[in-house]
This record gives structure tokens, sequence and C-alpha cells, in this order.
């Protein structure tokens, strides 16, 4: 092999990687956002009132004991 086509098979597997590396660490951002958004009592507190929270489930068994 010559020098240009060492060097050419190089930057192109370069590329490569650095293509999916990109794409990896992208997954993993995404996936620890969730990860994080799923496991925060205030993100479901404050942001999405449909999903029950812990806080509120308790809340609900404590005022349904009262009420028995």
């Amino acid at each position: 092999m010559s020098p240009f086509q060492i060097s050419f098979l190089y930057s192109a597997l370069n590329e490569t990687f650095d293509y999916f590396r990109d794409i990896y660490f992208e997954v993993l951002t995404q996936l620890e956002f969730l990860f994080h958004k799923s496991n925060s009592r205030e993100g479901l507190d404050n942001k999405d009132k449909s999903v029950p929270s812990i806080n509120r489930l308790d809340s609900k068994v404590q005022r349904e004991s009262i009420e028995t």
C-alpha cells in the first residue's frame, strides 16, 4: 500500500469512529436524561401531574386511613 492509501484509510476509519462515538454518547445522554427524569420526585410533582408520585400516593393513603 502506498502512503496515500494508508493515509486515506486512516482518515476514513477515524471519521467512522468519530461518527459512531457521537451516536453512542448521544444515546447515553438521552438515556441518562430519561433515567433521571423518571426517578426525580420533583420532576414528577412539578412537571407531570398525570404520573403519580410517591408523595401523592402516601398522602392519598393517609387520607383514606383517616377517613375510615
